[in-house]
């Protein structure tokens, strides 16, 4: 409001800047409207900055500190969950090569398994809650790192038919998403095209109540139209109704300067 009505400018940490204008009047208003862009959040490794009023200065409205201003996620967090449903499956689930870490993804068990937990985690979200807390979106996606999915048989099979690894998450999560719809018809579930599942899948498209979260954490891929991740992103519009997107600006290391970081005008460009 103090932005578009007052001329006021939030130009840094440290710096305000007002229009003087002893003469303004209230206009007539009419500011009711619903978000094109359901969450926003910057991720700074460091220096962290969390001071809650910068945070919400910035359009920031997940962890900002004003609990009425952010939508929530449930448990048990924002991604790479697959790893932390797996640790409440039963020793004799689907495993992948033995690992806790990884799922068959075209087995009807691992659906079973991970649509109970996902019930289990919104119960206890829900618990000592108002319903307008509730979390809404809930993220089941896979591990960080470059390895995990299954190659069995019949997942080699629908990822053959795919095209691409996200075919068979796809396949998995919209029989989870089917599975809770009816229950829960305003949860999300929230998973990521990242990595072996960057590149979209060549028919099958996502459940209504599915988000897909295009991640592409090459530095030098800028999420630009006439770029090979724009076109991906595009694509994936043909496969998934609701969309969001991790872009990486800076690499975990190394200087403040190109190759490290975006270019100021990529920057610009991507927003």
């Amino acid at each position: 409001f103090v932005e578009k009505y007052l001329g006021y400018h939030y130009l840094a940490e440290d710096t305000d800047y007002f229009v003087k204008n002893p003469a303004w009047k209230l206009p007539a208003l009419k500011e009711r409207f619903k978000p094109a862009i359901r969450v926003r959040d910057m991720w700074i490794s460091w220096p962290q900055i969390t001071d809650s009023s910068y945070n919400l200065q910035r359009r920031i409205n997940y962890g900002n500190g004003y609990g009425e201003t952010t939508p929530d996620f449930g448990s048990p967090n924002r991604t790479h969950t697959i790893p932390r449903y797996a640790t409440r499956f039963p020793d004799d689930a689907p495993f992948v090569n033995g690992s806790r870490h990884h799922i068959c993804w075209s087995n009807p068990r691992s659906v079973e398994l991970t649509a109970k937990v996902l019930r289990e985690y919104i119960k206890e979200d829900r618990t000592n809650r108002s319903p307008e807390d509730y979390p809404i979106i809930y993220d089941i996606s896979q591990e960080d790192g470059g390895a995990g999915y299954c190659t069995c048989k019949n997942c080699q099979k629908i990822i053959d038919a795919e095209g691409s690894v996200s075919g068979l998450l796809l396949h998995f999560l919209n029989q989870v998403a089917r599975n809770i719809e009816k229950d829960y018809p305003e949860i999300y579930i929230q998973t990521l095209a990242y990595q072996y599942t960057q590149k979209p899948p060549k028919h099958i498209k996502a459940h209504p109540q599915i988000i897909v979260q295009s991640c592409n954490s090459n530095i030098i891929s800028p999420l630009l139209p006439d770029k090979p991740n724009g076109a991906m992103m595009r694509k994936w519009a043909e496969h998934a109704s609701h969309l969001s997107i991790w872009s990486y600006w800076r690499t975990y290391e190394g200087d403040e300067c190109w190759p490290y970081v975006r270019t100021r005008k990529e920057l610009q460009e991507e927003l």
